[in-house]
């Protein structure tokens, strides 16, 4: 959680808003420092949550660094106009300075964009995954089929889709993966597989195996 807030592509804009509350506390700006203290306090939350064992999850850094990116604005402003004015042209001291703190931010850029198009090819397969999820239920014989042979289970990650495609609650759905089949509980279960599924039928009663015999799908993996 902590790195995602301290990345080094993004250091020009901490320092930039490090040059913001520099000028709050020698000008005595208490709404600029106030702000700064908000966005601090919420982070040490943050890691108190993860030194606690509780979701610190990258999400919740995005109130900080809201902030931090409008202390970021107010720094490279008040840079631009703590600057001796260029003979002739004071007007082009702020844009001089504004373009040099933007040529900084370069290199982010171009790590987001990388970020990006992998978070694209992930998300392509995964929508490949979740669109496979349809076919497995019906090659297992339908949602009547599956909720007569068992709990139906699958990874956490995938819990609240299973239950949204089998019509259930979220909390109906199992969300322990294989660890599932040592529960002696009967149980569907529909595992995650490359891009696509793989299910089986696990502890059954007596009473169930004659109807839940076969209970095997799997689709196209990739």
């Amino acid at each position: 959680m902590i790195d995602r807030f301290l990345d080094l592509h993004e250091l020009p804009v901490h320092l930039a808003a490090l040059v913001a509350i520099a000028f709050a506390i020698y000008r005595r700006d208490r709404p600029t420092l106030v702000i700064a203290g908000a966005a601090l306090a919420w982070l040490v939350v943050g890691i108190a949550f993860a030194l606690h064992g509780w979701p610190a999850v990258p999400r919740y850094l995005f109130e900080p660094v809201a902030v931090v990116a409008v202390l970021a604005g107010i720094g490279v402003g008040q840079l631009a106009a703590s600057v001796p004015r260029m003979a002739r042209a004071p007007w082009l001291v702020p844009l001089v300075v504004g373009a040099l703190f933007m040529a900084t931010l370069v290199p982010a850029a171009q790590s987001r964009v990388k970020i990006a198009k992998l978070d694209l090819k992930h998300e392509r397969a995964r929508t490949t995954q979740i669109n496979r999820l349809h076919s497995i239920i019906s090659e297992l014989g339908g949602v009547k089929r599956i909720l007569a042979c068992g709990q139906p289970v699958t990874e956490v990650e995938f819990q609240s889709i299973l239950a949204w495609q089998l019509g259930l609650n979220v909390g109906e759905a199992g969300f322990t993966g294989r660890a599932a089949e040592k529960s002696g509980h009967p149980i569907v279960l529909i595992e995650p597989v490359g891009t696509g599924w793989r299910a089986r039928a696990f502890n059954q009663l007596p009473s169930q195996k004659p109807s839940c015999a076969g209970m095997v799908a799997q689709t196209p993996l990739t």
